[in-house]
């Protein structure tokens, strides 16, 4: 840390000077331009015009195909630009990094030899904005849970696979939240771009792994329903006004996060009509026979653990305990 006085020139004109080093490090000299910015404490920035982030890399000897997902996918997360991965790569390994890569938002393959495969991140983060994309999870782990109950109340397999087949693309998008709220938790100018706080990067993390975990929810209800290969008679009531108290609870709790503004006495509410009627679907599944029953209290607690994290969710901004328990 350097101290500098501050100058005055003319009526009122403050300045203080450049340190060298810097000055000289990024090239400045007279007539240069350099960009100046007051942040949310205060302080003021100045960096030179157009100064860029420096792209992160990182080079992963290959691994073992076991262990080739998780490094991947935590060099993705941990925001590495440019993922090199070097070794004697045989054509099943080839093929799986592809298929990794599909599934990571914004990382393409951009290099490939005999030895080698580089796979960058070729979108600019400032262009993309964490707020949307936890809102388009929202809507489809919303649309999964209502269409994986609609499905049992049909039987209608083909909806229950296109359900399951929805948690990939929640599950890109997640990946790539994750990166974005990690990045601006490490770069400040990327947290401003995002006009987020440090606070609210860690609370969207926190609410995508939860919305995430609902998209996981769905799917195994949508397995459940695939193996029942028939409708669920004699449920029909308790599933249609579940199907409706789930949507609606969590189009409040996300409201409540992203708003910031409580709501607690509507999900207590709301969780006085749920739990009977859970708590009716799981003594009507003891009547049924042995794989039917465990199949149906299966998707019962799948619908429990959603509505749970709806609880979680709007937990963030207001806390709801003791009210809702």
């Amino acid at each position: 840390m350097e101290l500098r006085k501050v100058q005055e020139v003319g009526k009122g004109t403050s300045f203080v000077s450049l340190p060298k080093d810097w000055v000289r490090r990024h090239g400045i000299g007279k007539g240069s331009v350099v960009e100046m910015e007051v942040d949310e404490d205060g302080n003021l920035l100045v960096r030179p015009l157009g100064a860029g982030r420096k792209a992160k890399e990182l080079t992963l000897e290959y691994p073992s195909k076991e262990s080739l997902t998780n490094e991947l996918a935590g060099a993705y997360l941990l925001g590495y630009d440019v993922i090199r991965i070097s070794g004697r790569i045989d054509h099943e390994g080839r093929e799986l990094i592809k298929g990794i890569v599909r599934k990571l938002v914004g990382l393409e393959i951009v290099e490939e030899d005999s030895s080698t495969i580089v796979a960058q991140f070729l979108i600019e983060p400032t262009t993309l904005s964490p707020r949307k994309l936890l809102m388009r999870m929202h809507h489809i782990t919303s649309s999964m849970h209502g269409d994986a109950i609609e499905s049992a109340l049909s039987g209608d397999r083909n909806l229950a696979k296109l359900v399951k087949g929805r948690d990939e693309e929640v599950n890109r998008l997640y990946f790539l939240l994750v990166r974005l709220v990690r990045s601006a938790v490490i770069s400040p100018s990327l947290a401003r771009a995002f006009s987020m706080s440090a606070l609210e990067c860690m609370d969207f993390r926190v609410a995508a792994n939860l919305i995430e975990g609902i998209g996981d929810a769905s799917s195994d209800m949508a397995d459940c329903v695939i193996s029942l290969r028939t409708g669920l008679k004699g449920f029909e009531e308790e599933l249609k006004e579940i199907k409706g108290l789930l949507q609606r609870s969590q189009e409040t709790a996300v409201r409540m996060f992203m708003e910031k503004k409580g709501c607690a006495r509507e999900f207590s509410r709301i969780r006085e009509l749920i739990q009977p009627r859970l708590q009716t679907l799981r003594e009507k599944a003891l009547e049924l026979d042995r794989q039917a029953s465990f199949t149906v209290l299966s998707m019962v607690d799948a619908m429990q653990d959603i509505f749970k994290a709806h609880m979680d969710i709007a937990d963030l901004c207001t806390p709801l305990y003791p009210m809702v328990k």
